[in-house]
């Protein structure tokens, strides 16, 4: 699938998966997942490619007849799948995440339901997926002809974080980032410069993390901010500037000062890059596949080999 639209700016390569990292991660046993909303082409096609690799096994979880109608248009045999039919958004992100409370599938799927109907149910106190760890989301982005892929934190749930919280945040995404395969994160906390300035609030609270994390606030990475985002990911723009660093310009990690920062950075590398954006919530009870509705299924097929992994 390719990003297509009406601007000439935008990209119209196809998306890729990490071809390595689906054989890696289908090696294990496939896992029950409970998809919350599989009435959609879109997600329908994105669950029966994990399967077909291996990844899960897949309850199907919303209008039972809409799913069966899908399922039939794509010409998809799923007699072999739970359905679970349900009469609402909010009925079907409860029902899916009753599943993982109970221990009856071990990942949880945004299908088509709304993150917020979804995540109202996995924060419920009694019922949902709640840890002692706080939830957040991270987002690889792999690119079309690249091997490496750049990280993002947090774009999709915590909306303005104070640094306690990201330090969590970035804990987070650098322990699941090893189990990724990235062995010590170079990890870069952004702002709009490179030098802490009161004028720039988000610049204050990157030196703030690097220096708590050079005293053990994040383990096993190497953390460095405030960083604007050319020093995190471009060696030229290091030279340039004549920046001495042991993350600027080969950054795996960015994370963001609030979630409009890295929503507007995800989205811009997926239409303008193509990059194929594999999302989970980290920190719940069980991984949850939470990427953006209009996202192509390779996006999901990559987000559910990420979750094999943790």
């Amino acid at each position: 699938m390719s990003v297509r639209g009406a601007s000439t700016m935008l990209s119209t390569q196809a998306f890729e998966v990490p071809a390595a990292q689906i054989a890696e991660a289908s090696k294990g046993k496939s896992k029950r997942t409970a998809v919350a909303g599989a009435e959609t082409s879109v997600v329908q096609e994105s669950v029966r490619n994990a399967h077909e690799a291996g990844l899960i096994e897949p309850v199907l979880i919303g209008d039972a007849a809409a799913i069966r109608s899908m399922a039939k248009q794509i010409d998809w045999d799923i007699s072999s799948f739970e359905v679970i039919n349900t009469y609402s958004e909010q009925d079907t992100s409860t029902k899916a995440v009753a599943l993982a409370h109970s221990g009856d599938a071990e990942i949880l799927m945004k299908g088509g339901v709304h993150t917020d109907a979804l995540m109202r149910a996995v924060v419920d106190k009694e019922n949902g997926l709640r840890t002692n760890q706080r939830m957040s989301h991270i987002f690889q982005m792999t690119f079309p002809g690249v091997k490496q892929a750049l990280y993002v934190t947090d774009a999709a749930l915590n909306v303005a974080p104070n640094v306690a919280q990201r330090i969590d945040i970035a804990q987070n995404a650098v322990s699941a980032m090893i189990k990724f395969g990235v062995s010590k994160p170079k990890v870069a906390i952004l702002s709009a410069v490179e030098i802490a300035s009161p004028a720039v609030p988000s610049s204050m609270d990157a030196a703030e993390i690097a220096e708590l994390a050079m005293s053990g606030g994040i383990e096993n990475a190497i953390v460095e901010g405030p960083l604007s985002m050319d020093l995190a990911v471009s060696p030229e723009a290091i030279k340039v500037k004549g920046l001495k660093s042991n993350v600027a310009g080969q950054a795996d990690l960015i994370v963001v000062p609030t979630i409009e920062t890295g929503n507007t950075l995800f989205k811009t590398l997926v239409y303008f890059r193509s990059a194929t954006a594999a999302g989970l919530v980290l920190g719940a009870k069980v991984p949850i596949v939470l990427t953006s509705r209009a996202d192509p299924p390779e996006a999901r097929l990559t987000s559910c080999a990420l979750a094999m992994m943790l």
